[in-house]
Formats: structure tokens, C-alpha cells, sequence
């Protein structure tokens, strides 16, 4: 039996957002990981397919689930991100 985390789309939208914009004290790795029930290098593991997307790091297999939601969320402005991030995080604001 298997202990590895299964990604969600969820955690790959918050990936998505600190990959792109940073962490902030709401939106971070450590207040992701708690909330959604994974370690903290794990989500830091998934902010590292965003950036080899972004051509900012050396990782050579990116998730095809991440990819669909790098281009879902390309568009989207940083304030309509953050506020997707926090309905997930269940913070409201």
C-alpha cells in the first residue's frame, strides 16, 4: 500500500499562484500543505512543475494536470488567483 500523496487540482491552483507571484503570509507552502494534508516539500515538489513550465527551473517531467492549469490560469489576473487560492484554503476575506 501506498502512502503517496494524489494531487488535486486545488493544490495545483495554489502551486500555480505561488510559482507565479510568490508567497504570501495567506498563500504560502507551509499554510498550504497543513490545510490540504500533504508535507511540505511535497507542495514545494508541485511549485517546482509551475516554474519548469515558466522555463525557471531544471525539472524535466511536469504533470500534464499542472499544464492544464498553468494555461487555465495564465490569463487570470493575480487578484482573481489569490482570491481562488483563499476560497480553497477556506480563508475567507
Amino acid at each position: 500500500m501506498s502512502n503517496r500523496y494524489e494531487y488535486t487540482e486545488e493544490d495545483d491552483v495554489l502551486a500555480c499562484y505561488v510559482a507565479k507571484y510568490g508567497e504570501e503570509i495567506l498563500i504560502s507552502p507551509i499554510t498550504a500543505s497543513k490545510t490540504r494534508g500533504m508535507t511540505e516539500e511535497s507542495f514545494k515538489a508541485r511549485v517546482e512543475n509551475f516554474k519548469a513550465i515558466e522555463g525557471k527551473s531544471r525539472l524535466t517531467h511536469v504533470a500534464e494536470m499542472s499544464r492544464e492549469v498553468y494555461e487555465t490560469y495564465k490569463p487570470v489576473s493575480k487578484g482573481q488567483h489569490r482570491t481562488f487560492c483563499l476560497s480553497i484554503l477556506g480563508i475567507s476575506k
